[in-house]
């Protein structure tokens, strides 16, 4: 499915955004099975219903991006 049908099918369970992650190996980007989704609620429920499926939601929270050579947070070598 994409990220839209994500959001249109749980937006009744107050998703309001879609993100996938991916990850680059050997200078290929993959796309994992892991999604960030955003909630329009203060409150997160422990899980969400996808079809059949209930499935547990978690709180993200990203790393800080830190640049490897000066270890500076907040800019990455590809920032102009």
């Amino acid at each position: 499915m994409s990220e839209e049908d994500i959001i249109a099918e749980l937006y009744s369970q107050g998703v309001i955004r879609c993100k996938r992650i991916k990850i680059t190996r050997n200078a290929q980007t993959i796309e994992t099975n892991t999604y960030v989704l955003t909630f329009n609620r203060l409150q997160l429920s422990s899980v969400i219903n996808m079809d059949y499926l209930r499935v547990g939601v978690e709180k993200y929270i990203p790393s800080p991006l830190r640049y490897t050579k000066c270890q500076k947070f907040g800019h990455t070598l590809f920032q102009m």
